[in-house]
């Protein structure tokens, strides 16, 4: 093997990255990875958190909450409680990739592979990316959306506007569609629709609607009790509901907001539903990019591009990223989504090449495969929860050592396991797991229900379908309600509603939320 090594030390220069770059791309081509054409940028450690705080986005717009955030981490990172990370990418095209000025060569190497081949990748071709994210177009949106709130603040006041997305951002997660598709729309298209909307005057619908005399009905809980929840089949008068984007029916609806004010929440909205497919696919991403490394450097070896110092200083830094705490660890939220993605496409890789008689029992679909070929299929197709239950195999839940711990009547000090590494509990294992990997599953199914006969006074009915085991937490339901009642600024209902085949039965009461006049008056007077 002749050795050419790409670097020698732990210095490295911009043409160390352009070369490096040039050779990666290279050995990623044989697996057929290739995603977005890289822009490196190289940044400080202080910019990198702006940047993790921004959720990777540069261009984002101020906020408070984003400033807390900065404090709490850069205080972490001080104290030597978090590190930096090494590289950030921007779902973008060209695909925005920064790398930390601290980094070694070697771990510029690896964050190469890691972002512009294998977070680049899984953003071009997961179908989730394609179906809800236009990369061609992002950059642009942030700087319009950024532009627009700073010239709100500057028209309207630092104070309505910070208002309004408070209470925007509270609902963030109630303002992304699950299961509509976007249009797909060019640069162009998109600008004249924005254009158009700004230059309708909503302001003549909300003055319309405070000409209207406000009444409040005593026998609302009846009604909903006895007809709306009896009889759901009325709201077949109104194709537009039951609508479970809160922010959206908010943003059409509402007999309040000026335009300005519903630009904002479709900017919140807007944003919020780009960063859905991330939510799905924590686990597969995360995932799939250390695989690609760890494949990536080991070929870079294998070909004489590195030596054996780097590749002890590579499996030091990948052990660090795949690191997973104890079950007990406070400070860890579930299981590390690196190491869990990671293990599943190694996994996939070992039973197509070299399967054992349990792998050719759960998984002979694989057997004798191209493993390549299986991985590449299932970045495209899955998201974290299917990915899970369609792959986890026995061997690696033994290998993991994963259990199901819950606790014993709210005692911190007892534990009950009911489900351990064992043939009998494999399933009850997979399933708990691909479950916890569901993060739609911790967002309340909250839904807007309307009635004719309630328009008399505007109030909104808002319902929470649940089971036994899907309840609300009356603070926080409460807070919600109240967010909601700011934008809307009428009366504000939320049921918690349980649903038993074709009926539903209100079993945790209501909450009613109402907003100040003088309340409704500031909003209007920005």
């Amino acid at each position: 093997m002749r050795k050419r090594y790409l670097a020698t030390g732990a210095e490295w220069t911009i043409p160390f990255i352009d070369k490096s770059w040039k050779v990666i791309s290279k050995l990623a081509s044989k697996y057929g990875w290739k995603g977005y054409t890289p822009q490196f940028e190289i940044i400080s450690s202080e910019l990198m958190i702006d940047n993790s705080v921004f959720v990777g986005m540069p261009l984002m717009y101020s906020h408070w909450s984003f400033g807390k955030q900065k404090v709490q981490m850069y205080d972490q990172y001080i104290k030597g409680k978090m590190g930096i990370a090494l590289e950030m990418i921007i779902n973008s095209n060209p695909a925005v990739c920064y790398l930390s000025e601290d980094n070694s060569a070697c771990e510029q190497l690896l964050v190469i592979a890691h972002a512009a081949v294998g977070h680049s990748h899984f953003f071009k071709n997961n179908h989730l990316f394609r179906e809800w994210t236009d990369p061609e177009s992002i950059i642009d949106y942030l700087v319009y959306a950024r532009d627009y709130i700073r010239n709100c603040e500057r028209k309207y006041g630092d104070e309505l506007v910070e208002f309004i997305l408070n209470a925007a951002h509270s609902l963030r997660h109630h303002g992304i569609d699950k299961n509509k598709r976007p249009p797909k729309l060019n640069a162009e298209a998109r600008a004249k629709r924005r254009k158009w909307r700004l230059d309708v005057e909503q302001e003549n619908k909300s003055e319309l609607h405070d000409d209207a005399k406000s009444k409040q009905k005593d026998e609302i809980a009846d009604f909903i009790k006895g007809s709306i929840l009896a009889n759901p089949q009325l709201y077949d008068k109104n194709p537009d509901l039951p609508e479970s984007n809160l922010l959206y029916y908010i943003e059409k609806n509402s007999p309040i907001l000026t335009t300005w004010q519903r630009e904002i929440l479709r900017i919140v909205r807007t944003i919020s539903q780009y960063f859905y497919p991330q939510m799905q696919t924590k686990v597969m991403n995360e995932g799939f990019a250390s695989f690609v490394h760890h494949t990536l450097m080991n070929d870079l070896y294998d070909a004489g591009y590195i030596s054996e110092g780097y590749m002890l200083e590579f499996c030091h830094s990948h052990s660090d990223v795949l690191n997973m705490p104890d079950w007990d660890n406070k400070y860890a939220r579930g299981l590390n989504p690196y190491k869990l993605g990671f293990e599943i496409f190694k996994d996939i890789q070992r039973m197509c090449t070299n399967p054992t008689e349990e792998d050719k029992e759960y998984f002979p679909e694989l057997i004798g495969k191209n493993w390549v070929d299986i991985i590449n299929d299932a970045v495209v197709n899955y998201r974290d929860e299917s990915f899970i239950k369609q792959f986890l195999s026995p061997h690696l839940v033994r290998k993991l050592r994963l259990f199901v711990l819950s606790n014993f009547k709210d005692d911190d000090e007892h534990w009950l396991i009911s489900a351990i590494q064992s043939t009998e509990d494999f399933e009850t294992i997979r399933t708990i797991l691909s479950n916890m990997n569901n993060t739609m599953l911790g967002i309340p199914n909250i839904e807007i229900w309307y009635h004719e006969q309630l328009r008399t006074d505007e109030s909104l009915v808002l319902v929470h379908l649940s089971n036994d085991e899907d309840k609300l937490e009356h603070d926080k339901a409460e807070d919600t309600v109240t967010h909601i009642a700011q934008l809307w600024g009428r009366s504000v209902y939320l049921y918690n509603v349980k649903h038993n085949g074709a009926k539903y039965s209100v079993y945790n009461g209501y909450f009613k939320k109402t907003i100040p006049d003088e309340l409704v008056l500031a909003i209007r007077g920005g």
